[in-house]
């Protein structure tokens, strides 16, 4: 997210500087045929008008009627024109789309990692699949019975639902480390199949 802010920012840069330029050289042909008005009267709204149709079409302006080929300034607003296109167009809005897509690229990478290691390791005790096959266990089974995430989760429910003068030693210590913040009485990286092995 921090390379598109900066792309993003550097691509308000350059649009305010095309609009400079547009505001101190070219201000007096700038005029909208649809608003029928000259849209770089100011400094601000010359920037407005590059932001939003810069971006979305682009380039704000075409080229004005009144220039002939024979007017050296048609030279300079065909360069202007077009250097804008390459800058803003051609290249900015490229790298934006390119983040955009590396992003959700990332994005899917990620996820995909996740779930081959939610389904290629306990989530009781974070051991890996190829860990019991190894031993000669059959992993499938270890997670339904050995490590149950469902039998896990009805014992801390019961524990933290029951009265303190109700659980055993085991059961307290279990509640006493919940309520602290502690989850040190999980099995993490044994199992008991891999321990009598």
């Amino acid at each position: 997210m921090n390379q598109f802010s900066s792309v993003f920012l550097f691509l308000i840069a350059l649009i305010w500087f095309f609009s400079a330029v547009a505001f101190f050289f070219l201000r007096p042909n700038f005029i909208k045929a649809d608003l029928e008005e000259n849209v770089c009267e100011s400094y601000f709204r010359c920037f407005l008008t590059y932001f939003n149709y810069g971006i979305r079409d682009g380039g704000p302006f075409d080229m004005p009627a009144s220039l002939a080929y024979s007017n050296s300034f048609y030279y300079k607003f065909f360069a202007y024109d077009w250097f804008f296109f390459f800058s803003v167009q051609l290249i900015m809005l490229n790298v934006v789309n390119a983040i955009i897509v590396d992003s959700f690229q990332s994005f899917r990478e990620e996820k995909t990692t996740q779930e081959k290691k939610m389904n290629d390791n306990c989530y009781i005790c974070n051991l890996p699949r190829i860990e019991f096959e190894m031993h000669g266990f059959n992993f499938q089974k270890h997670i339904e019975q050995e490590h149950n995430i469902k039998s896990y989760l009805k014992l801390l429910i019961k524990i933290t639902e029951e009265n303190e003068f109700n659980l055993n030693l085991v059961q307290s210590f279990i509640k006493n480390s919940l309520a602290v913040g502690q989850v040190e009485f999980f099995p993490d990286q044994q199992a008991m199949c891999l321990i009598k092995k």
